[in-house]
């Protein structure tokens, strides 16, 4: 079949047709206006629709704007998640400031609790001196002073045993060096039977059973008494104690924040730095 404007021949009348609407020379010889289809992207002009599409699948100016979309989208997605994220570690910080918080609370019950105890004690002790030194004839009490200081390990072991508990070891070496200024460096009226005479050398001094006034470098002599009275297994159990309750929120609480001070407490046989110097703050 030939067109009957430009005399092309053509198989059929479709293709024909589709010639006479689309060929650019044809419409010319047909004097009808050549509608033309641009493109966005890059305004390249195109005979047909069809053949618009097709052009989208391959310009480079439309595949340019695509790739600039989706790294402006993919760039909003990642500004969306470190948002998240960030608000998500602005909670986790404020949750950590409140425990925090009430950790202190809990420590400052827990030393409260051992001043109480230690003075619970140092009174009981007094009122035991007192009543057994009464003069049953005079009625006065009459007090005598002992400045002898026994560091047998029977007698160590002792009062470790019946006084030691696991407030003194949640504060670590300072807390055992005022549990034993207490309990064995005083005489029976509070007075010190161990006394630091040289704070810079960590110099002691104390009258041993004998009479004789013997001198303790660096509480060596006060640190392997503790030792042979079973110091770190004594306190190690009763720390056990304290973090083995039926309460096991109270235990993981403590485990976190005494955990450190037991395990200070349990070096004294290789470091004993922080429990002589606190004896000796509190000696001198």
């Amino acid at each position: 079949m030939d067109c009957q404007h430009c005399k092309k021949t053509f198989n059929n009348k479709y293709t024909l047709g589709q010639h006479q609407k689309t060929a650019k020379y044809c419409l010319d010889l047909q004097g009808i206006a050549n509608t033309s289809f641009t493109c966005t992207y890059c305004n390249k002009n195109l005979c047909t629709n069809d053949r618009l599409y097709t052009h989208y699948q391959s310009c480079k100016e439309k595949h340019k704007i695509d790739v600039i979309k989706d790294v402006e989208t993919q760039n909003e997605y990642l500004k969306k998640t470190l948002y998240e994220k960030n608000e998500y570690i602005s909670k986790l910080e404020a949750n950590i400031i409140k425990l925090e918080a009430k950790l202190e609370k809990f420590e400052d019950a827990v030393v409260t609790n051992m001043a109480a105890t230690t003075h619970a004690l140092e009174a009981k002790a007094v009122k035991a001196a007192q009543a057994a030194t009464t003069n049953n004839t005079t009625l006065n009490t009459n007090i005598t002073v002992n400045n002898v200081l026994n560091l047998s390990q029977e007698h160590v072991k002792k009062v470790l045993s019946d006084r030691l508990n696991y407030n003194v070891v949640y504060a670590g070496q300072a807390g055992l060096a005022t549990f034993v200024v207490d309990n064995m460096l005083k005489d029976a009226t509070g007075k010190l039977i161990y006394r630091c005479v040289d704070a810079s050398r960590q110099m002691f001094e104390f009258i041993d059973e004998n009479g004789e006034t013997v001198r303790d470098m660096k509480a060596e002599k006060l640190t392997q008494s503790l030792l042979k009275g079973d110091v770190i297994k004594i306190g190690l159990e009763a720390a056990a104690v304290g973090w083995n309750t039926e309460n096991e929120k109270l235990n993981t609480e403590r485990v976190g924040v005494f955990g450190p001070k037991v395990n200070e407490y349990a070096e004294l046989n290789r470091n004993n730095t922080v429990f002589r110097s606190k004896v000796s703050s509190l000696t001198t």
